[in-house]
């Protein structure tokens, strides 16, 4: 099990190569010749050692999602049973085009977006007082709801299929209510796009079901409240969260979001960063290099328009051949973070100089190398080609180094550069891995 965990990096979170399996990390914090596992620090930071019957958790998922990887808000329920095991039912939001999901869009779109629900049955591998700890779940989720007439629906967007639910065996780790990483594999039932004589795409709601294998990673940040309600103990959060530790750089790999798999797409990405402070003032410069590789499977465009009675319009025509097209993509990134209430902690002596805390900056990104995972399908997706091939904007975050060989990155975007409305231009990201 612990082999499992290591190899997939998002379990077992291992710094260095052992004979054993047993992951652990040395802390000046401890005074006996002993080392301290990652959640063991956890809990001796966060007062996680008291008991917990039930959690409520809101905040976002981070799960390469079909298309597009997207970062999406969620809310969750768990509910403690017996010792080992727990109940958790919880709601994502999405979008019901389910690509990436800016996070404005929940402000200017509403009706754009629907809900998918889950219900998580877990074992964790040790008594679950704290509803912490590595466990195995298995876990039903339904993605879409049900919006499809009996008559047939022009699919617009050019999906190879609709997710309706799915069920998965899920391994992961749950730090309390902060942090949820796992990697899943399953079941997904969807309806298949099909093609007519005429060449449109369509799909039915009672046609053409199917069954297709799955495997994938997720995190899960957010925030919560444990019950009952207790009093913590002296928290000793700052050796977790290196308050004291001083350090001008940091090389940064960034796990969050890097593998999907199903027979119609997959996705696998490397993300690495570079953080530089720049002089005395807690400024710093980060350069970032993500390498994405795609991969879908769908119907042959023909590169024809064509006037349809049926779906009362002009769409695009397809062939009712499927290929499979793969793309690689490279970003590279700039980011400029001021690390605003860095100054006022070091005078109130609760932090020294360092790259952790809450930053506000600017960013810029250009897209490059291989072709563009947005098609031409449209006019409208010839504009996204174009549109996001670089921009620019302001960033508000937060970033911790967490014991020796983590870090989190939380923060919020605004694209000063794509044209669209000011909600649009609003989006979230989450990062989680290694800093060197």
């Amino acid at each position: 099990m612990k082999i499992l965990l290591t190899f997939l990096l998002f379990i077992q979170l291992t710094a260095t190569a052992q004979d054993s399996t047993s992951i652990s990390f040395s802390t000046e914090a401890v005074q006996e010749f002993k080392k301290q596992n990652l959640m063991d620090e956890y809990d001796r930071a966060f007062g996680g050692n008291r008991r917990v019957n039930n959690r409520i958790k809101v905040g976002l998922v981070d799960i390469a999602y079909e298309r597009f990887p997207a970062n999406l808000p969620y809310l969750s329920i768990e509910q403690k049973i017996g010792k080992k095991f727990s109940a958790m039912l919880g709601s994502i939001m999405v979008n019901r085009n389910h690509t990436a999901f800016p996070i404005g869009d929940l402000f200017k779109n509403g009706f754009s977006v629907e809900f998918s629900y889950d219900a998580n049955l877990r074992y964790y591998f040790k008594s679950n007082e704290k509803l912490s700890g590595d466990y195995l779940s298995l876990e039903f989720k339904v993605l879409t709801r049900d919006f499809l007439s009996d008559g047939l629906i022009q699919h617009r967007n050019y999906r190879s299929y609709i997710g309706r639910h799915q069920t998965s065996v899920n391994l992961g780790k749950q730090f309390g209510s902060i942090l949820d990483i796992g990697f899943q594999a399953g079941l997904k039932n969807v309806l298949k796009t099909k093609v007519t004589e005429e060449g449109f795409t369509y799909t039915h709601k009672k046609e053409n079901i199917q069954f297709i294998p799955f495997i994938g990673t997720y995190s899960r940040i957010g925030i919560g409240a444990n019950f009952p309600r207790t009093k913590k103990g002296k928290a000793e959060s700052c050796d977790f969260l290196n308050c004291y530790n001083e350090f001008n750089n940091l090389f940064k790999i960034n796990l969050s979001n890097s593998l999907y798999l199903d027979p119609y797409y997959g996705t696998v990405k490397f993300d690495l960063a570079y953080e530089k402070k720049l002089g005395p003032l807690p400024l710093s410069l980060e350069a970032n290099l993500v390498a994405s590789a795609f991969s879908e499977k769908k119907f042959k465009a023909t590169g024809n328009y064509e006037d349809s009675e049926e779906f009362k319009g002009k769409f695009f025509t397809f062939y009712p051949e499927e290929e499979r097209k793969n793309y690689l993509q490279l970003t590279s990134s700039l980011h400029l973070k001021y690390y605003f209430l860095q100054n006022r902690s070091i005078l109130k002596g609760k932090s020294v100089s360092n790259l952790s805390g809450e930053y506000f900056g600017a960013f810029y990104t250009y897209k490059m190398g291989g072709e563009n995972i947005y098609t031409d399908y449209s006019p409208y997706e010839r504009f996204l080609k174009d549109a996001l091939k670089s921009k620019s904007g302001l960033m508000l975050g937060i970033q911790k180094k967490i014991l020796k060989n983590y870090f989190y990155d939380f923060g919020l975007k605004y694209d000063l550069t794509s044209k669209g409305s000011v909600f649009y231009k609003l989006s979230q990201e989450i990062k989680f891995g290694y800093a060197f």
